[in-house]
């Protein structure tokens, strides 16, 4: 009884997750419910030690990144007059094309 660790589990079965993990655990006959318990704890703590990235590492991979980026700065505003004129052109080509259904 000293190398025992106890837990009493119980499943809320109003709640959709907890009635699917019950209903799930009914269906392992023949098999060790708290073999399948461990294992399942165990396999949820390595993928949640593999997923761990500190901001400190998300710096220095962009770091890294953008070393071998070059930025250009140029101080000319763009020239949308020639995406207002498409934007007529593309209305009044619409309306014409409308017309066809007349």
């Amino acid at each position: 009884m000293g190398n025992d660790y106890r837990l009493n589990l119980r499943f809320r079965l109003n709640c959709p997750k907890e009635r699917k993990a019950a209903e799930y655990l009914k269906t392992l006959q023949g098999q060790s419910r708290n073999q399948f318990i461990c294992d399942a704890i165990l396999s949820y703590m390595e993928q949640q030690s593999g997923k761990t990235i500190s901001i400190s590492d998300i710096r220095t991979v962009l770091q890294e990144e953008l070393k071998a980026v070059s930025f250009v700065s140029v101080g000319v505003k763009p020239d949308t007059s020639d995406e207002e004129e498409a934007a007529q052109n593309n209305i009044q080509n619409l309306l014409e094309d409308l017309e066809m259904f007349d």
